[in-house]
């Protein structure tokens, strides 16, 4: 049974063989950690520091900071073009069938 409310149109289906042609790992380097990993381990970061100002308190190791950024780039990174992939290939899968 057809899902017509995540149905791709033509020209959807057309772009998302090209990304998909193009293989799962770099979607998710460019989409996932490019797109949505960075910006959301800058916002972390950039909270941290702030609070960290705002109550003037020091982080404990130079290392936190960067370690934070990464990790959270890369977990919510991943997470979120995983996520996206398999949300675009079942519903290109949904309009095949």
């Amino acid at each position: 049974m057809k899902n017509y409310i995540n149905a791709m149109t033509d020209t959807e289906k057309q772009a998302w063989e090209q990304i998909r042609a193009k293989g799962h790992g770099r979607f998710i380097v460019s989409y996932g950690l490019v797109r949505r990993g960075i910006p959301f381990g800058c916002v972390l970061t950039l909270n941290q520091i702030l609070f960290d100002d705002a109550t003037r308190s020091t982080t404990a190791s130079g290392w936190i900071l960067p370690g934070t950024f990464v990790l959270m780039t890369v977990l919510f990174g991943y997470g979120m073009g995983e996520t996206e992939w398999r949300k675009r290939e079942r519903a290109y899968r949904d309009d095949r069938d």
